[in-house]
């Protein structure tokens, strides 16, 4: 028996690049909105948790076409949001694998984060 959670969290976090720019305060601030902002959508959602291993594919949806690295969408904003609501540490003995994509949404730009039990 598989499960399968998808998660909607609207807008996209910085760019890690952009992120190293910033004042420290201003990095602490904005870590910590987006790590409240992806917990308030697990919890509205009421996401349960999930303790086995786990694959998370994040799926960030840009309101452009800019050629970006992945590198720089490590998704260090989003894992972290999902602690320990969601999975108990981001650790690799938790999430066994991590799969990024880019797509594209003038309209509507938002990470879909999908979690499954790991293989």
């Amino acid at each position: 028996m598989s499960r399968k959670v998808v998660i909607v969290v609207p807008g996209v976090p910085p760019s890690l690049n952009e992120w190293m720019r910033w004042h420290p305060y201003a990095r602490y601030q904005r870590s910590q909105e987006w790590k409240q902002k992806v917990a308030w959508v697990c919890a509205a959602g009421q996401v349960k948790s999930f303790v086995r291993p786990v694959t998370i594919t994040l799926t960030y949806f840009f309101p452009d076409r800019r050629r970006r690295d992945f590198d720089n969408y490590s998704g260090k904003f989003i894992l972290d949001g999902l602690r320990p609501q969601v999975i108990p540490d981001d650790c690799s003995e938790v999430v066994k694998e991590l799969v990024i994509r880019f797509a594209h949404d003038p309209k509507d730009p938002r990470v879909e984060v999908i979690i499954e039990r790991a293989a």
